[in-house]
């Protein structure tokens, strides 16, 4: 019986993804950030439903910024997840912006790409970021992986004090923790704490 369902799953997650990409380049133009926030998270959520994914938040999910988000990262649909509770501006490795149709997504997203190899291009996106949370905006990052090579630049670069770099950072961080089920027949869960 389920593997009558995946030719339906891929028919629906292909919808999805024309959909996506047709609102990104028709419906954002004519878009605030606000309604861009809203039809993000609503078209992440109904993404996951296509996959056969419900969503569960433990804890109530932020409702603006200025807020870093820093989560755990488990698989690509983690960025989903993250979005169908609360859309966020992610930080994500530069290749992500030239991968066909994720790339212009993630984008219109407004997802800031970083040259992970580059000490200077970190500099740049992490100036990028403290004018995201000074403007209001909720970010996410990831904690694993390579990130760790830049976040200490983050850190540095929001001390009150710090001569060397620019003024501090305000707004809140929240540590949220993505946890899966089974593949694609339980849930995925977010649960946020500020």
């Amino acid at each position: 019986m389920r593997l009558l369902r995946i030719p339906f799953r891929l028919l629906a997650v292909l919808w999805r993804l024309g959909v996506g990409y047709w609102t990104i380049r028709v419906q954002f133009a004519g878009l605030n950030n606000a309604e861009r926030s809203a039809e993000v998270q609503r078209w992440s959520r109904q993404m996951l439903r296509a996959l056969g994914i419900s969503l569960h938040l433990e804890g109530e999910a932020p409702q603006q910024g200025p807020l870093m988000v820093v989560a755990n990262h488990l698989s690509w649909l983690d960025i989903l997840v993250v979005h169908a509770a609360r859309h966020c501006r992610f930080v994500s490795k530069s290749e992500v912006h030239h991968w066909p149709l994720i790339g212009p997504m993630a984008a219109a997203g407004g997802t800031l790409f970083i040259e992970r190899a580059s000490r200077r291009d970190a500099m740049r996106v992490v100036h990028q970021m403290a004018t995201a949370l000074q403007s209001g905006d909720m970010l996410a990052i990831f904690s694993g992986g390579h990130h760790g090579r830049w976040l200490g630049a983050l850190a540095v670069s929001c001390q009150p004090d710090s001569s060397r770099h620019f003024s501090p950072c305000t707004g809140d961080a929240c540590g949220i923790a993505v946890r899966a089920g089974g593949w694609a027949t339980e849930s995925s869960g977010v649960v946020c704490g500020r």
